[in-house]
């Protein structure tokens, strides 16, 4: 009987916690459910939580508590969510993850965010909403495109994960994310249909070669931490890396990568028209590695090449060939110094070719002392009045003019130019005639291109071009056989020159250079003049001041260019690559000077010349 009553004591008891506890639970859940948005519950776990009390939340656990949905709490740069897979489902907090409503909002501290594999569920449009830092959320399941998806936050952008076994498909895809397992960049959106792409923050360091990486593609504007990439990996090769893409703007913290070595291309074809836009250290922070700039800017929208674009600050240049590299291009302007720093350059064939520029610098190319080829250089542009110089090394000159209806002027041709094919073909067509010309351009060249010129003009009759010869100095001097001379003619009989012109008290041999040299001619051949040995040894000399062309160097000024005489001498020289003052001669009063003329004067005061030679016509300003 006792029994009995204690089973049932039992069993009411048990009944009396049932009831209060479904009491305690349907009060709680009322209350859950008649809360605000703004009276919200959370249930958090270590980096997500449950949000109770929204209406629209896609949750609902049917215990009671209501609708809710899944916050992350995290504060770190990139969440990745791939080990966040229970028996293949994305589960947080104990929810499989089928809508990413609310999942990020008003986070702060993350930008990276990577949903798993397994994820096929809906991406929601409020997903980063009340957030103030940019987003990006890559999704790995790339069975379908999702770059249309839009946030309501408006720095939130979606990529596809591209690996290299889907490559082929989801580099088609609008935005791609790059992550650092991709074993190469080279060609790999090539002809794509990519248009924004972001690449991985811890960048691949085997990554050296990026060319054609966006050839042909679709892509507007330079990829997420592309910059990144350039300053922290040492790339050799960006050719043709953006060519024919959709590329407009260079960034201006876009600088090429350590050891560049070959952008031949990299913006060809593009949209890109300011170069002002980009960064002056875009090129010349890496002048001591980069070697090949041909067609970097080829056909696009640039309309002026600035002074500081390709020159360097301690001088070093390592480009060896600019051909093409504004061909087609609208530019009108050369900046006056533009290719100053070219030390190094080889060729430049076609560089400015089927531009709008109208008028070169004489001196453009004045500091490209290794030039050696400017076939098609200005070809088919309207350029007008030339007064224009080649470099002394230029061998080929092919359809340099070819085109130029307009171009008038003078044109100086080098020595050692062995092919210049078409150079004028169809020039000066529109143009007058040029000083005392009948012709609308004139083409000086030395005696030592006499039988070259000849076999031209015969080879090429309908241009419109008088040539004219300069340089020849044989009146002012005579062979003098010595077997110590610096000359040697055909039959080994060496020799040296010796001044046998007017007797003056100044002799200036620049007055009669060509392009910085005199030429002497005898029945054996052409000689350039490029030694004084026993030059004006001669007592009889009134003459106290002797100016020599930069055409004989200072390797070439010899010490008994005076022999012994004990008069007084001044050798003042146009070379100034080294400092001629050191000279010591074997005449007792002889000194060698750096020869001031107008171009040196600007930074006279800068340069560390010994002896200096001004004349009377040089004023300071």
């Amino acid at each position: 009987m006792e029994l009995r009553k204690e089973k049932r004591t039992t069993v009411i008891i048990m009944a009396i916690c049932a009831v209060m506890l479904a009491l305690c639970t349907y009060t709680f859940a009322r209350y859950i459910k008649n809360l605000e948005t703004s009276g919200q519950v959370k249930v958090k776990n270590t980096y997500f939580e449950r949000v109770y009390g929204d209406a629209n939340a896609p949750y609902d656990q049917k215990d009671g508590f209501g609708k809710y949905y899944v916050h992350s709490t995290a504060t770190s740069w990139t969440v990745d969510f791939k080990d966040e897979v229970v028996n293949g489902k994305f589960t947080l907090a104990g929810t499989e993850i089928t809508d990413t409503y609310m999942l990020f909002a008003k986070n702060r501290g993350t930008k990276y965010i990577f949903l798993p594999e397994s994820y096929t569920g809906k991406i929601n449009k409020n997903m980063f909403d009340g957030t103030s830092t940019g987003k990006r959320l890559i999704y790995r399941n790339t069975a379908n495109d999702l770059s249309s998806q839009t946030f309501n936050y408006a720095d939130a952008k979606i990529y596809a994960y591209i690996t290299d076994s889907n490559k082929n498909t989801v580099k088609n895809y609008m935005n791609v994310y790059v992550p650092n397992e991709i074993s190469s960049l080279v060609g790999l959106f090539s002809n794509s249909a990519v248009k924004d792409v972001c690449i991985d923050e811890d960048y691949n360091l085997n990554w050296n070669d990026l060319n054609h990486m966006f050839y042909n593609s679709q892509i507007e504007v330079i990829p997420e931490n592309f910059t990144r990439l350039t300053d922290n990996v040492t790339i050799t090769d960006l050719s043709y890396c953006f060519a024919e893409s959709k590329i407009s703007i260079i960034p201006s913290n876009l600088v090429l990568p350590a050891g560049i070595k070959n952008v031949e291309g990299m913006f060809m074809g593009t949209l890109v028209s300011n170069l002002s836009d980009c960064s002056w250290y875009l090129i010349r922070e890496r002048l001591d590695t980069l070697e090949n700039c041909s067609k970097m800017f080829k056909n696009t929208l640039v309309t002026e090449l600035p002074n500081d674009l390709i020159n360097s600050f301690t001088g070093q240049n390592s480009i060896k060939t600019v051909s093409e590299m504004f061909a087609g291009t609208p530019i009108t302007t050369i900046g006056d110094e533009a290719l100053n720093d070219l030390v190094n350059v080889m060729d430049a064939s076609g560089m400015f070719a089927g531009t709008q520029i109208s008028s070169v610098q004489k001196n453009l190319l004045i500091n490209l002392k290794n030039l050696t080829d400017v076939s098609r250089m200005f070809a088919n542009t309207p350029i007008g009045y030339v007064d224009f110089v080649l470099p002394d090394k230029v061998e080929k000159a092919n359809n340099l003019f070819e085109g130029c209806a307009n171009v008038t002027g003078n044109i100086y041709l080098t020595d050692y130019i062995s092919e210049m094919n078409s150079i004028f073909r169809d020039a000066g067509t529109a143009a007058a005639p040029v000083g005392d010309s009948t012709q609308p351009l004139i083409a000086y060249h030395s005696p030592m291109l006499r039988n070259f010129i000849s076999a031209h003009k015969t080879s090429e009759p309908g241009e419109l071009v008088e040539y004219r010869e300069k340089g020849g100095v044989s009146n002012l001097f005579e062979r003098i056989n010595d077997i110590a001379g610096p000359y040697e003619d055909h039959i080994t009989q060496k020799f040296y020159l010796k001044y046998k012109g007017a007797n003056i008290d100044k002799i200036d041999l620049t007055k009669y250079a060509y392009v910085n040299n005199i030429y002497f001619e005898d029945a054996t051949g052409i000689y350039r003049i490029n030694s004084t040995y026993k030059m004006f040894e001669d007592d009889n000399l009134i003459a106290e001041d002797f100016i020599l062309p930069s055409g004989i160097m200072a390797i070439g000024i010899d010490s008994n260019t005076f022999g012994n005489t004990t008069k007084k001498r001044r050798l003042s020289s146009l070379y100034l690559e080294t400092d001629v003052s050191d000279i010591e001669f074997d005449a007792q009063d002889a000194r060698a000077y750096v020869y001031m003329d107008e171009s040196l004067r600007h930074n006279f005061w800068s340069l560390d010349y010994r002896h200096v030679y001004i004349i009377r016509c040089t004023r300071y300003k």
